[in-house]
């Protein structure tokens, strides 16, 4: 393997979920984009960090809930559903 691809491998990637209900309930939602991510080689601890936020269903904590995670890093892409929750992957 070129070394520039070893390099971006081992680079740690972030996601962020945020869940409506509970932290709980995010991380259940999450299991199986966790699930896949881990048979392409991204393991939560080791390559990869998974950041959780739940707002439990109360509205008005998802504006901050959201800040606190682009805060986190600079870029972001999110991927919403209604009742799973978002989740915010930072480049």
């Amino acid at each position: 393997m070129p070394l520039a691809a070893q390099a971006q491998q081992a680079a740690t990637r972030v996601i962020g979920v945020l869940a409506f209900g509970s932290l709980a309930g995010g991380r259940a939602a999450f299991a199986a984009a966790q699930r896949r991510l881990a048979e392409m080689g991204y393991v939560e601890g080791g390559n990869l960090t998974i950041e959780y936020r739940g707002a439990d269903n109360q509205e008005d904590r998802l504006a901050a809930l959201v800040g606190d995670l682009v805060q986190r890093r600079g870029s972001f892409r999110k991927n919403c559903k209604r009742a799973g929750g978002c989740s915010i992957g930072f480049g």
